[in-house]
C-alpha cells in the first residue's frame, strides 16, 4: 500500500489491473465490457464478482505458485465454467453477471424482475459524441445528442421468466427516464422524458441478416452491417420470409476481436419485436423541432411521440456490441414516432415508412441508490400503462 501511494493515478490505475490479473489468471477469456464494468463498478460490487472467480478458481485448482503449469488446459477448464454459468442464467444473461448481485440474481429467480440503471453509452462525460439519445437525419447522421439528466435516475428494468432446466431467459426490458441536450447553450437544459418496454424476444438464429444465406459462413460482419438494408430484407428468398430484421451490427467486427468473443458476437444477443412507449416532457418541442429540420414535412406542432419502430431493425440488448457504439452492456433501438408516419412515408402509406428519426443507444450500470420502483395503481402513471415512474411531475 505504501508503493502504491507513491504512484500517479495513471500509475495506479495500470496496478490494480496488474494485480486482478496475478489474482485471477484468466483475463484473455473475460471480455472487455466485463473488465470495463470492473474499472467502473462500486467495491461491494467487485468484491462480489471477485468472490465468483475465486470460487471458479479454487474449484479448478488454481494456486499461486503454480499458474504457469497447465496454464491453457486451466484457461480452456475456465472458459467451460463461464460457458457453463451463461447457460445456467440463460440467453444474454451470462454476459451480464458482473452487474448484478447475488441477492440480485435471488430476486430474479423470486420474482421475475429485476432493476439497473442506465447512462449515457460513453462513460468519460467530456467526449465529443455521447448519448442516450439521439436525433439523426435522413442520412443517420446526429443532429441533436440528448444525455442523461442529473435526475430522475434512468431506470431500466429486466423482466425474466426461470426455468429449473433452461435458466433465467429475459422477457421484456423497460426504461423509465429523462435526457437533456448534450449542447445545453444552444438547445436549453428542457428535460425530455422517455419510457418505452421491449418485448416479444427473438433470438439471432431467427435474424436475416445473420443468415447465412446473407452473412455466409463465418459471418461477414461488414457485410451484416453496411449492406443488409431494408429494401434487401423485403426482397428476402422465399425460404427465408420467416426470418426477422436484425441485428444490427455497427460494432461486430471490433467486437470479434477481442478475447473469448461469442461466436458470431451477437450469440447472446436478445432482440424484440415489440415496443411501446413514448417520449413527452418540456423538451419534447426541442425534439420535434430538431426532427422538422431534417424532415420538412413533419409537423413540429405535435406534441406527443408514440415510439414506433415499423420496418426498421429490431432492438437489441446484450453487450459486446448491442448498443451500437461500444462494447460495453446496453441497449440499441432506432424509431419514429407514429404520429409522423405518413409525413415520412414516400407513399403517405405509414407501412412504407423507410427511414427514422431519432436513435436509443445507451449503457447498463448498477444502480447507485433506488431511486425508481414498480407501480400498478398510481394515477399518475395511468398513461404509462402502470408500469413504473419515478418520484417526478408527469
Amino acid at each position: 500500500e505504501n508503493f502504491v501511494q507513491t504512484k500517479t493515478e495513471n500509475q495506479k490505475e495500470r496496478l490494480k489491473h496488474r494485480i486482478l490479473v496475478l489474482k485471477f489468471p484468466f483475463q484473455s477469456i473475460l471480455t472487455s465490457s466485463l473488465l470495463e464494468t470492473y474499472r467502473n463498478m462500486s467495491k461491494g460490487l467487485f468484491t462480489s464478482l471477485a468472490v465468483f472467480l475465486c470460487l471458479v478458481g479454487s474449484t479448478l485448482g488454481f494456486s499461486s505458485t503454480g499458474l504457469s503449469v497447465g496454464f491453457e488446459t486451466r484457461r480452456a477448464a475456465i472458459k467451460d465454467a463461464l460457458g457453463q454459468v451463461r447457460r445456467n442464467l440463460g440467453s444474454g444473461f451470462g454476459e451480464l453477471l458482473p452487474l448484478l448481485t447475488e441477492d440480485q440474481l435471488e430476486q430474479l429467480k423470486e420474482t421475475g424482475s429485476v432493476k439497473l440503471c442506465a447512462d449515457n453509452f460513453d462513460p468519460d462525460p467530456d467526449v465529443n459524441k455521447n448519448h442516450i439519445l439521439v436525433n439523426v437525419n435522413k442520412g443517420n447522421k446526429p443532429t441533436l445528442q440528448w444525455i442523461r439528466a442529473e435526475e430522475p435516475e434512468f431506470c431500466l428494468y429486466i423482466d425474466t421468466n426461470y426455468e429449473e432446466e433452461t435458466g433465467i431467459e429475459i422477457i421484456a426490458v423497460s426504461i423509465w427516464g429523462a435526457v437533456v441536450p448534450k449542447n445545453e447553450q444552444k438547445f436549453g437544459s428542457e428535460k425530455l422524458y422517455v419510457h418505452a418496454t421491449f418485448n416479444v424476444t427473438a433470438t439471432y438464429e431467427q435474424c436475416y441478416c445473420a443468415s447465412e444465406d446473407f452473412a455466409g459462413s463465418p459471418p461477414k460482419y461488414g457485410r451484416i452491417n453496411n449492406k443488409c438494408t431494408y429494401s434487401k430484407y423485403s426482397k428476402r428468398p422465399e425460404e427465408d420470409q420467416d426470418l426477422l430484421f436484425c441485428p444490427s451490427c455497427e460494432y461486430c467486427k471490433k467486437a470479434a476481436k477481442e478475447d473469448d468473443a461469442p461466436d458470431p458476437v451477437y450469440k447472446y444477443w436478445v432482440f424484440f419485436q415489440g415496443v411501446t412507449g413514448q417520449l413527452w416532457g418540456p423538451g419534447l418541442p426541442v425534439f420535434r423541432e430538431k426532427i422538422h429540420d431534417s424532415f420538412s414535412k413533419i409537423d413540429p406542432s405535435i406534441n406527443s411521440c408514440t415510439i414506433d419502430t415499423t420496418n426498421l431493425r429490431l432492438s437489441q440488448f446484450g453487450c459486446g456490441g448491442a448498443n451500437s457504439k461500444n462494447l460495453y452492456c446496453g441497449l440499441g433501438t432506432w424509431f419514429n414516432c407514429r404520429e409522423d408516419l405518413a409525413a415520412l412515408s414516400p407513399t403517405g402509406n405509414p407501412e412504407d415508412v423507410t427511414v427514422h428519426v431519432a436513435d436509443i443507444n445507451l449503457r447498463v450500470v448498477p444502480c447507485p441508490i433506488d431511486l425508481c420502483k414498480k407501480v400498478t395503481t398510481a394515477p399518475e402513471c395511468d398513461e404509462l400503462g402502470g408500469q413504473f415512474c419515478c418520484d417526478v411531475e408527469i
